[in-house]
């Protein structure tokens, strides 16, 4: 027998052990590389099998499941297969300066397919619908027995296409109105015609100009729609538009108009208002309108400014189809086809102060007190309410 303290261990000869390491490289090589391969197949094949198309902007793989070394690579591959998808559209992958592992698979964004914003597009109507219903069920103060003459004569018509649309300024109201025109004269220029035109046109009837019989059938058979928008971000583009801007307006009508009001806000909030900005009626500032809003009965209001469910009574008029400025490219665009029936589907990118921005809004009121911030609220609640705005958090 031989003895265990004089036994020597076997030690593998140096070509074996090159061997196994160089296995053992390309074992995880290879494990890595079917990941990667089969990740960009199944994602390549979901792309091509699936009416949806995909914008990527980024993706991240997990550590644990694929080797660092392979990771950037599985990426590659990943974006590789999506993009050969007929149906994909062009997304950032890393590059070489980038660091993958600080993106999240999270970002990947699924784009609806068109009968998907269909659907998108109707639950959305009946979700607004529903709620502006419950409101008015609910609150019998909204309600009345007929619609004032106020909201008729902001009712549009146009018996070409059967419908109705409901003005509310700083709503998009001009191109809408621009809109209707064309529907009405299919020879108007849509690009041709001016905010002033827009407004001022001869065109346009109003349901106030038909007589009551007509009104209850034009009412009960055709399409009503009305644009909405967040009641505050509504109330600072008034004031952009009428005021802060108010220097546009010198040799137009409607700045004789807004300077009549600018002339009574710094009256009654401007300590020792000079003549020149009396006459001028130039340099309200936000603060001056903000006083002068709350102070005011809402039956004085001006339109710009005027509660939306004021204007349009959407507990008398039972809209079809209620969309949202915060939404318009998807709201109107879906209108237009699906709804009125235009040659003209896409609506007009040209607007007046975007005031959507977030942050440009929360710095407006920002400056306002919390007692005025609660007068505004009470003011605007009932818009917030029935067309589904969330309450701003610095109430």
């Amino acid at each position: 027998m031989q003895d265990p303290a004089t036994t020597k261990e076997a030690k593998p000869s140096p070509s074996k052990m090159t061997h196994a390491v160089r296995s053992g490289k390309t074992f995880l090589y290879m494990t890595g590389l079917i990941i990667a391969c089969l990740a960009g197949y199944m994602y390549g094949n979901i792309g091509r099998d699936i009416d949806i198309s995909y914008s990527i902007s980024s993706v991240s793989i997990d550590s644990s499941l694929v080797h660092d070394a392979l990771k950037k690579e599985a990426v590659q591959d990943l974006s590789r297969s999506v993009q050969g998808s007929s149906r994909s559209l062009p997304f950032g992958i890393c590059d070489d300066n980038e660091d993958c592992e600080t993106v999240a698979a999270d970002d990947i964004v699924v784009i609806p397919s068109h009968s998907e914003k269909e659907e998108v597009q109707k639950d959305d109507q009946t979700s607004r619908k529903a709620t502006i219903k419950r409101i008015c069920r609910k609150y019998e103060r909204l309600t009345s027995d007929e619609i004032s003459d106020d909201t008729l004569k902001r009712l549009f018509v146009n018996e070409k296409h059967r419908i109705v649309y409901c003005s509310i300024p700083k709503a998009s109201c001009t191109n809408w109105k621009r809109l209707m025109m064309v529907a009405t004269n299919d020879s108007i220029d849509l690009e041709s015609v001016t905010k002033f035109n827009a407004h001022h046109n001869g065109v346009l009837q109003t349901l106030y100009d038909y007589p009551e019989y007509e009104r209850n059938t034009i009412l009960k058979s055709y399409k009503k729609f009305t644009f909405v928008r967040n009641p505050f971000i509504r109330l600072l583009s008034a004031y952009k538009d009428k005021f802060e801007s108010l220097r546009k307006y010198r040799s137009n009508p409607g700045g004789k108009y807004f300077r009549r009001y600018a002339a009574d806000i710094m009256t009654k909030y401007r300590l020792n208002a000079t003549l020149r900005e009396l006459e001028s009626g130039e340099n309200v500032t936000w603060s001056e309108f903000i006083l002068y809003v709350t102070h005011l009965a809402v039956d004085e209001f001006n339109e710009h400014w005027k509660p939306m469910y004021q204007l349009c009574d959407p507990c008398q008029v039972e809209y079809d189809f209620v969309g949202r400025v915060e939404t318009i490219n998807e709201d109107a665009n879906y209108l237009l086809k699906e709804v009125m029936k235009l040659k003209t589907s896409k609506f007009p990118t040209f607007s007046d102060f975007a005031t959507n921005s977030s942050e440009y809004t929360y710095a407006a009121y920002g400056d306002v007190t919390l007692q005025q911030l609660r007068l505004l609220w009470d003011i605007y609640k009932w818009d917030f309410w029935l067309f589904g705005f969330d309450k701003p958090d610095f109430i």
